[in-house]
């Protein structure tokens, strides 16, 4: 697993905490930091059986306290990869967007996207890149 920190200035300084190829075997360290952001009831139970079950191709995000929690649990393949983490960075910029009121369809929930998406390109262009992943 890796796990990384963003900040996102488009977005107030939002706190990202990010989890890629996520194991069974960092189950309790992600739900504590679920908590940490308010997460409670049903989405920690939601959460909770999704992160142990151990299934390739998932992932998560959930959002409270002005912080976040992504989720990208070990995959299939590059593509599959990317299809969560697109899946995912779209939850993250809508939670992000709702929060502080801005227009979902409008300019800044798509410059928290990119700014996101800036910020973790080092970390996922590993799981992207056949070469990178090789050395």
């Amino acid at each position: 697993m890796i796990k990384q920190e963003i900040y996102l200035e488009r977005a107030h300084g939002w706190r990202v905490t990010c989890y890629y190829a996520v194991t069974h075997y960092e189950v309790e360290e992600i739900m504590q930091r679920l908590i940490d952001v308010g997460c409670e009831g049903k989405n920690l139970q939601t959460a909770y059986d999704n992160l142990s079950s151990d299934n390739l191709n998932t992932g998560l995000c959930y959002s409270g306290n002005g912080e976040s929690v992504l989720v990208i649990s070990c995959v299939t393949s590059p593509a599959q990869f990317f299809n969560s983490l697109v899946h995912e960075l779209h939850h993250l910029a809508s939670h992000i967007a709702s929060a502080l009121s801005y227009d979902q369809k409008g300019e800044e929930v798509c410059y928290i996207g990119g700014e996101t998406a800036e910020q973790i390109y080092p970390v996922v262009s590993k799981y992207l890149c056949k070469h990178c992943r090789n050395h």
